[in-house]
């Protein structure tokens, strides 16, 4: 099939030679050499089901030669070729098949192994740990800066900045606000000794991409802005205005998914970090650069220079102009890497969290329409909580079905009766997410039979079938022991045994009716713990 394949790429190549996707095929003509065949007919329903396979496999066999690797974006630039060069094959004469081949004849679909990944929400410890990077190394930013200005200030005798001081003394010297070349770094470096960073030293008077990048995540969270809204943030669209009689700061930035300018507004602190505070900074700041930039450029907000061989003074406008600097920002402090639109979600989460979902606060966080409760706008995180609150219900349902009580009454219910655990006769109050090594997070736990040593689980000390049950469980366990290994024993299933005869046996013993009617009940024996250990 490969030399067939081969040679209808050949053919091909040779009739539409003129067309300008030839030129992005060349790197079939590899393939052609080293697959190609005297096959004098073609059969192109077989090099539909065939042609992912084999194109793959020639990619591969190129890697483990020695050649060079093909990343992720050229495979797939790589493979769109033959897709385009299959489709355009139905213009060549000596070329018979139907109009469409791909609509009828079953094989692989040609795409690339790109999958797109959802965005990660930080969870609580993770972002704990960013906002105490960000809020550090902004006020480190701007101790250097101040220090810079004013030569009495403490920071110019402290360890940690008075050697980058000292650096950005003497290249703001050399070149002023200009952005130096590499020569010129390299001689500045040899002569301020090591460990010293002539970025670190630059963002003292005026911003790197590098350096803004806390200021960026801070704003976007207190202000719920995505990275492009903030990148396009003009300071004439920052006001002051009285609400009320009390004076607030507001910037209004365009919002292109709903075609929509967007209000954010935050009290005026006196906290340093406030976003006010922040705003007067970065304004002073990039002063000295405004005048380097395209004049429709020079009122944005965020402006700052790039080094290395395009050095120039640029806004943050497009493509991954902030989203770099962040990841870079969360890299170098070991922290999740996250995108431009994450900051935004983080503050819409933690509302949500903390409100339960209150429609009025998520309002006053910036999502006016009730189609934010949608379930393709909320964010990840707020997704998986979402599951978990459907999971929990259909539980309670299906348990009340079985039940014979028909359709739940949540009117009724009892605390126990709300969830179901992974062992019969307990409820859990959290089975989405169970300590129990091996079970993952925002999924139903099936640790069968491990309730008894779990902090969330309990059964139900008034109801004679989870007392039946905590008889039939130890029997279960019991029953199993001769089939399993000393050290499982030991370690995993004769503290379950101990937790039900010393803790929970005797805890139902003190109500002598609820025993009395589980010794009439006709419960089947449980499944044995070691038979259970696959599922």
């Amino acid at each position: 099939m490969a030399s067939g394949l081969a040679v209808g790429f050949g053919k091909f190549a040779c009739e539409v030679k003129k067309d300008k996707i030839v030129n992005r095929a060349n790197t079939l003509l590899d393939f052609v050499r080293l697959t190609a065949g005297t096959d004098p007919d073609l059969d192109f329903a077989a090099v539909r089901r065939t042609h992912l396979t084999a194109f793959r496999s020639y990619l591969d066999g190129l890697n483990a030669s020695g050649a060079r690797d093909r990343s992720k974006v050229m495979r797939s630039v790589m493979i769109h070729c033959v897709q385009h060069m299959l489709r355009k094959s139905g213009k060549c004469d000596h070329v018979s098949f139907i109009k469409r081949p791909y609509a009828s004849v079953a094989g692989p679909t040609l795409r690339s192994n790109n999958k797109p990944t959802a965005r990660k929400i930080p969870t609580t410890g993770e972002l704990r740990k960013l906002l105490v990077a960000t809020i550090s190394e902004m006020s480190d930013t701007m101790t250097l800066c101040k220090a810079f200005r004013d030569p009495t200030h403490p920071a110019n005798e402290d360890e940690k900045f008075a050697k980058t001081i000292k650096l950005a003394r003497a290249t703001h010297a050399r070149f002023g606000f200009n952005i130096p070349d590499k020569d010129a770094v390299n001689a500045l470096l040899r002569r301020a000794g090591p460990g010293l960073s002539i970025i670190r030293a630059m963002s003292a008077y005026m911003p790197t991409t590098h350096h803004i990048a806390p200021f960026a995540i801070m704003l976007m969270i207190q202000l719920r802005l995505d990275g492009s809204m903030l990148a396009e943030l003009r300071l004439g669209k920052i006001s002051y205005p009285e609400r009320l009689g009390v004076k607030r700061l507001e910037v209004e930035v365009w919002r292109a998914k709903v075609k929509a300018w967007k209000t954010c507004s935050a009290a005026l602190t006196k906290q340093w970090h406030s976003p006010a505070n922040l705003i007067e900074f970065l304004k002073e700041w990039s002063a000295n650069i405004r005048d380097r930039v395209n004049e429709k450029d020079a009122d944005r907000l965020l402006l700052a220079i790039i080094m290395g061989r395009h050095r120039r003074v640029t806004d943050l406008v497009g493509g991954d102009m902030l989203s770099t600097p962040i990841n870079y920002f969360c890299r170098d402090h070991g922290l999740t890497p996250i995108t431009g639109s994450v900051p935004r979600k983080i503050a819409i989460d933690i509302g949500d969290l903390l409100s339960q979902g209150d429609l009025a606060i998520r309002s006053v966080l910036g999502n006016h329409s009730h189609e934010v409760d949608a379930k393709y706008y909320v964010s990840d995180e707020a997704g998986a909580r979402m599951d978990e609150a459907f999971g929990v219900g259909l539980m309670a349902i299906g348990a009340h079905r079985r039940e014979g009580r028909r359709m739940a009454d949540k009117r009724t219910f009892l605390p126990q009766e709300d969830v179901m655990a992974a062992t019969p006769g307990w409820w859990c109050s959290q089975p989405f997410d169970g300590p129990i090594p091996g079970q993952p997070r925002n999924q139903p736990c099936t640790a069968y039979g491990m309730c008894p040593t779990c902090e969330h689980g309990e059964p139900d000390f008034d109801d004679p079938v989870s007392c039946r049950r905590v008889d039939l469980l130890l029997e279960a366990i019991l029953r199993s022991e001769p089939n399993m290994a000393p050290d499982l024993w030991e370690g995993i299933w004769k503290p379950v045994a101990d937790e039900l005869v010393f803790k929970y046996r005797p805890m139902f013993e003190t109500r002598a009716d609820v025993v009395a009617r589980a010794r009439d009940l006709d419960i089947g024996p449980m499944m044995e713990v070691v038979s259970a250990q696959h599922i």
